[in-house]
């Protein structure tokens, strides 16, 4: 991180996502940095996001991994649920299973 102390702002939790594909949490953490400009950084299987300025609001984060989601075709196997105030867990649908991923 920078000189200055960036704090984390919202944490992802992507162990589903990379049951699909190992790399896909890379693709992700590239892809978040592209569209908010935020410092992002992989902590085991999460991800972190910290912002230098102002904050974009928790939805528009929740936006952000849905495009991900369609962009690489797993919204129909994937979703993102609210797990805390400041987190998200990227989850598997309840009728896919964990072989078909």
């Amino acid at each position: 991180m920078s000189e200055e102390e960036i704090s984390v702002d919202y944490v992802i939790d992507a162990t589903h996502l990379t049951w699909v594909e190992e790399n896909l949490i890379d693709e992700l953490m590239t892809f978040l940095e592209d569209k908010t400009g935020a410092v992002v950084e992989i902590d085991a299987k999460k991800v972190l996001l910290g912002f230098m300025g102002e904050k974009l609001s928790k939805r528009t984060i929740k936006t952000y991994i849905k495009r991900f989601l369609y962009k690489y075709e797993l919204l129909d196997r994937l979703r993102v649920i609210s797990s805390g105030p400041e987190e998200y867990t990227i989850h598997k649908l309840k009728s896919v299973d964990v072989k078909n991923l």
